[in-house]
């Protein structure tokens, strides 16, 4: 175990003055929950300061297989610590982490129609993978935003631009026919945030399939899925020629967010799981 003035991870990352702040408002405020997520620069110290107030800490851990070390590590540190991969959370469960949960991820709602410009677009970072899978669609309209490593491979000259904010995000979504999410390699049978993030804005999602989507969504009713490349292609093209059934099914996944899938029923759920209770304006 790390030593008390170690992290969770390593000790990098440790800001002391927002410690300082977050201990303060804690001993001023005593709240039921403290809710961090990831919460790697949170040092072993810092929690258990933070437990003498008899705190629940909560953890809503939001990276895929290739930072299980670290969800391992500091797991046993939180009352409550939550995974939105349900096979991470039975890895984690088996190797005697009782107090892991499932939590998949959840939309911010973001309401309103925008006129489509784009055919087919991805936003996302780069990886060999997703230049391999986007590679096979330069026939289409492909749009691509994201980090500075796509300016040097074979897409280059689909590239749009770099990072983007929250709200361009939201704006490309809208404005585009197909967005299509391609998980990160080392997931395992989760649905990452992306799905969520642009099922929230209205959008229509294209994915590579993952397990979890049985328990989230109904395919070609309120998201469509792919199992490999060639059935990619053939999808955006019958997408592409559908224009009334595409808008319908991101509808659809619309309204299924707004009920099923927002950030107040998934905070609802941790105050129910950690017997807290719910104020009013959650539900």
């Amino acid at each position: 175990m790390p030593s008390d003035k170690s992290s969770a991870r390593s000790g990098e990352g440790v800001n002391v003055e927002r410690i300082k702040i977050i201990i303060q408002k804690n001993q001023k405020i005593h709240p039921d929950v403290i809710l961090t997520v990831k919460g790697e620069t949170l040092d072993k110290n810092t929690l258990y300061k933070l437990k003498k107030n008899k705190n629940k800490i909560v953890n809503w851990f939001p990276e895929p297989m290739f930072q299980y070390d670290l969800a391992k590590k500091i797991a046993p540190y939180y009352d409550y610590f939550f995974h939105f991969d349900p096979a991470i959370v039975n890895k984690l469960r088996n190797e005697k982490h009782s107090n892991v949960h499932y939590l998949p991820f959840a939309a911010a709602i973001t309401p309103g129609y925008k006129k489509k410009i784009y055919d087919v677009s991805f936003i996302g970072t780069y990886s060999t993978n997703r230049e391999k899978v986007l590679s096979k669609l330069t026939m289409f309209n492909l749009n691509i935003w994201g980090d500075s490593r796509w300016l040097k491979s074979s897409l280059k000259k689909n590239v749009k631009g770099g990072r983007i904010s929250q709200n361009k995000m939201k704006n490309i979504i809208k404005k585009t026919k197909i967005n299509l999410n391609i998980h990160n390699e080392t997931n395992l049978a989760g649905a990452n945030l992306r799905n969520f993030e642009i099922t929230g804005c209205g959008g229509f999602l294209l994915t590579d399939y993952v397990k979890d989507f049985k328990n989230l969504f109904n395919n070609g009713k309120e998201i469509v899925w792919y199992k490999n490349d060639n059935e990619l292609i053939n999808i955006i093209n019958f997408y592409l020629k559908n224009n009334k059934l595409r808008e319908k099914i991101a509808e659809n996944c619309y309204l299924k967010i707004v009920k099923t899938h927002n950030y107040a029923l998934r905070i609802k759920h941790i105050l129910e799981l950690t017997k807290t209770s719910i104020p009013n304006n959650t539900s």
